[in-house]
């Protein structure tokens, strides 16, 4: 059993640190110490899901509520993958739950107001975060989460204020720093912007939220590449098959359109549609390479910040 808790203990360290393939090694080898250990089912289900293994971390995550169907922690987890998986009305019974037998647990409520995004009650986002934020006032993750929906929804004087308190609480909060970098954006200062985004880098390399403010950002100051980044993150919006849909269907409109201006004797409008075609099918194709280059290099001096 000692040698399954320093193992454990092990893996959380890595979590913290962000390395979630090296926790889960860690993790993997507490439970060949000890396969009933619910607190490491349920972190390696945890990690699973930071490293994209979602099937797997469902099986974690429901073992581990089999060997402690009593903890929080096992439930917000299995909220967790059920929220990944999509399944909507399970991640909500786990959340509940979790917060019914530990309802000073923080991150439960951030994660319920992630649930009522992706289900479109966004009028329970803040007040969610808000009641979690009434058990731990300083919890930065929650003030820059309560901060980024007031920026989503224009209200830029207040995202500022809760970026500036969690800033102030945690200097180095990737979040916070995120935040206010969205800010800053929105008010037009890019080099701010730009500043924050690199400092919420340092701290994780990784993060999906200050990877696409730089996008932003980049959008911002560029137009070429603005609009080759709003064309994807439109195409996106609709998944493999209907992007598909949409490429074809568009071709189709190219081709009968070309076809009736050659048809009502608009040679040259036929050759301008031919070559904005040309040039549209070039620069969609071109586009992720040059977006890719020049991202690249915006984050060269971007320098992971030690932990040790």
């Amino acid at each position: 059993m000692a040698s399954a808790d320093r193992y454990l203990n092990l893996g959380v360290v890595q979590m913290r640190l962000g390395n979630f393939t090296g926790a889960t090694t860690f993790l993997c080898q507490a439970l060949s110490f000890d396969p009933e250990h619910a607190v490491a089912h349920a972190n390696l289900a945890l990690c699973l899901v930071r490293t994209r293994r979602i099937h797997a971390a469902a099986y974690e995550a429901q073992r581990a509520l089999e060997l402690a169907p009593q903890e929080s922690f096992t439930h917000s987890i299995a909220g967790i993958v059920a929220l990944e998986r999509q399944q909507y009305r399970k991640a909500e019974e786990h959340l509940n739950e979790a917060r019914r037998l530990d309802p000073t647990e923080v991150p439960i409520y951030r994660c319920l107001a992630l649930l009522y995004r992706q289900t479109h009650r966004d009028d329970l986002i803040v007040p969610t975060l808000l009641e979690g934020l009434k058990h731990e006032p300083q919890d930065v993750s929650s003030l820059a989460a309560v901060g980024s929906r007031h920026l989503e929804l224009g209200e830029v004087g207040l995202a500022a204020q809760y970026a500036e308190t969690a800033l102030k609480i945690e200097p180095d909060s990737g979040e916070a720093h995120t935040l206010m970098g969205g800010v800053a954006l929105r008010r037009g200062n890019i080099e701010a912007a730009r500043e924050h985004a690199l400092l919420a880098l340092r701290q994780d390399p990784g993060s999906i939220d200050a990877l696409h403010l730089m996008c932003r950002i980049k959008t911002r100051s560029n137009p070429l590449l603005g609009l080759w980044w709003r064309w994807n993150t439109w195409m996106e919006r609709f998944g493999v098959k209907m992007t598909l849909l949409v490429l074809v269907g568009s071709w189709a409109v190219y081709r009968v359109a070309h076809q009736l201006l050659i048809d009502n004797g608009l040679a040259g409008f036929a050759t301008a549609l031919f070559l904005f075609w040309i040039a549209f099918c070039i620069y969609t194709w071109i586009g992720h390479g040059m977006f890719q280059r020049t991202l690249a290099k915006e984050l060269e001096p971007v320098t992971v910040k030690p932990d040790f």
